[in-house]
Formats: C-alpha cells, sequence, structure tokens
C-alpha cells in the first residue's frame, strides 16, 4: 500500500513560486519578494529581497505606489493576454479586484516567474 497522496502540496508550492511586488515596513519596495506563508485571503508572511520579513496585504498597486506593509501581485490572464492585480487567493483559485475567481498556476519562462490565470 502506498502512502496517502498530500493533495495540498501542489498548491504550498505554487504560493511559495510566486513573485511579488512588496513594501516591508520602512524598507525599500522591491518586485521580488517571496510568500512565506498565507495568513488570509489577502495577508501574508512574505520576505523581500534585502531579507524582511513581515506581514502584508494585497493592494492594487503599482510597485513605485506601495504603502509599508502592502504587496501586490499581477497575473496574466490568458483568454485576453492582460495583467491584473489579484486580490485574494482562495485555495486554488485567485480573485481579482473585479471579484472575478480564476484558476492559476505559476509558470517559469526562463526569465521570471508568472501568474497564468484561467477563467471559471
Amino acid at each position: 500500500m502506498e502512502p496517502p497522496i498530500n493533495v495540498f502540496w501542489d498548491f504550498l508550492k505554487n504560493l511559495k513560486d510566486l513573485v511579488v511586488s512588496v513594501k516591508i515596513e520602512s524598507a525599500k519596495a522591491c518586485d521580488k519578494g517571496n510568500v512565506l506563508a498565507q495568513l488570509s485571503n489577502s495577508e501574508f508572511k512574505v520576505e523581500d529581497n534585502e531579507g524582511n520579513i513581515g506581514i502584508c496585504k494585497l493592494v492594487e498597486k503599482n510597485i513605485s505606489e506601495l504603502e509599508d506593509n502592502e504587496m501586490s501581485l499581477s497575473a496574466l490572464v490568458l483568454k485576453s493576454y492582460v495583467w491584473i492585480f489579484i486580490k485574494e487567493i482562495i485555495d486554488n483559485v485567485m480573485k481579482d479586484f473585479e471579484n472575478r475567481y480564476y484558476n492559476w498556476e505559476v509558470d517559469d519562462d526562463s526569465s521570471r516567474r508568472i501568474v497564468l490565470l484561467k477563467g471559471i
């Protein structure tokens, strides 16, 4: 008999593969932050490229507009090839700021990691 399959492995792996724009407290904003853990649908424990760790909330802002303890995640909608900001991550579903839901996956195109969205 084989050991049980961890159904959350792919989701957790993808979550930790996300690259986000983040501004932790008074540190400089960076566009290569990493998600360490999910605390709620819109709050995450993150680390910036300087090693600062903090808790940030998803917002609909470009990196230059981020305020303390904010982060943004942009993703590519495959159907329309439009970039959008993500408002929440609920299990294996992402929700944008217009309350549309998407299935998602992380893709590495050799130059950067991007989030690809498919409408539900």
